[in-house]
């Protein structure tokens, strides 16, 4: 909200039942700064699991790209990124500790080709730029003395 209109917020309810409700003073200070409040359901919707489903769509088919930074292997986010790599939408995940519960989907989307891997801002800038090629552009250091090889569930190098 640093710049007037530049937040639009997706709401997986109606207009008139702001959810979740202890955020009133968010959703004004939107509204106030010159962004929208979003929402596709009739007046009067409740929040539900298949509403917040059925707004990821909108929210991937409004952003010019997905990253998901944290996701579990059941997570909301994971499905936005599918809706947008659906709509041909670039994709990102950030990767965490191999170890954490909560990098699992984040790993998942980038093992299975969905999501490019975000290593710093930069990788971001690049995922938005469409001139740019995302990671073709960037230049990778390989270094010949560290390699590793996958034995079990452990990395050696």
């Amino acid at each position: 909200m640093s710049f007037p209109g530049s937040t639009i917020a997706v709401l997986a309810t109606g207009l008139d039942r702001l959810y979740p409700t202890g955020h009133e003073q968010l959703f004004e200070r939107i509204e106030q700064s010159g962004g929208l409040l979003v929402s596709e359901f009739p007046p009067g919707s409740a929040p539900t699991r298949w509403r917040f489903l059925q707004r990821n769509r909108m929210l991937a088919a409004l952003s010019g790209a997905t990253v998901v930074v944290e996701a579990g292997h059941r997570s909301g986010s994971l499905n936005v990124a599918g809706q947008a790599h659906a709509l041909g939408r670039p994709v990102a995940a950030v990767p965490g500790p191999v170890t954490s519960p909560a990098s699992a989907g984040c790993h998942r989307l980038i093992q299975e080709g969905i999501a490019s891997l975000v290593a710093d801002a930069q990788d971001v800038t690049d995922l938005l730029n469409s001139t740019a090629c995302f990671s073709g552009d960037r230049t990778f250091a390989y270094s010949v003395t560290r390699r590793f090889s996958r034995t079990g569930p452990d990395l050696k190098f």
